[in-house]
């Protein structure tokens, strides 16, 4: 993680070094924890905006295994029925709001 957060205020400063005064950056999954560490400790003033999406979580198991058997087991019931409606299910963060045949 340390490699990867220099390298983003390597980015960050080359961006700068070029005339880049107003820098949004963007981060997705482990990126986003990457540029909000890159940027939690003396942010770059160059830096005007920061995006973070779909931002990992480190701590804990976010899909429970007894919820993923559960989808599977209603899904596997729904197949044999021949149902092709659309159904919600869990996936990852999406808490019953992902949203499959």
């Amino acid at each position: 993680m340390e490699t990867d957060v220099a390298e983003v205020k390597w980015w960050i400063n080359w961006l700068a070094s070029k005339g880049y005064s107003e820098i949004i950056v963007v981060g997705h999954s482990t990126g986003s924890l990457q540029l909000a560490i890159a940027l939690s400790k003396d942010p770059p003033v160059t830096v005007s905006k920061a995006i973070f999406t779909a931002p990992a979580y480190l701590q804990g198991d976010p899909f429970p295994q007894a919820e993923e058997n559960a989808d599977i087991a209603i899904a596997k019931q729904l197949e044999a029925k021949n149902d092709n409606k659309l159904h919600k299910y869990h996936l990852s963060y999406c808490k019953g709001n992902f949203v499959a045949l």
